[in-house]
């Protein structure tokens, strides 16, 4: 198995996807509210987040800090 170079531009990737703020991060999200039985939305929904999630278990298991972005009404 060979190791992976964490060059200056995956980290700043890495940090940008995961300082993101998704959907899920609201703690009273609701799937099926957020994309009304659309599945379009709801495939969407699932990438994006899904990218976030991987990006931030990344930096967390690597030591790689980040900083959600503030929400709109803050």
């Amino acid at each position: 198995m060979s190791a992976i170079a964490l060059t200056p531009k995956i980290i700043d990737r890495l940090k940008s996807l995961a300082s993101d703020r998704v959907a899920t991060d609201n703690e009273d999200f609701e799937a099926y509210s957020w994309c009304g039985g659309n599945a379009d939305d709801a495939v969407d929904l699932g990438v994006n987040c899904g990218y976030t999630d991987l990006a931030r278990e990344l930096c967390d298991a690597l030591g790689i800090g980040y900083e959600i972005e503030a929400e709109d009404n803050e």
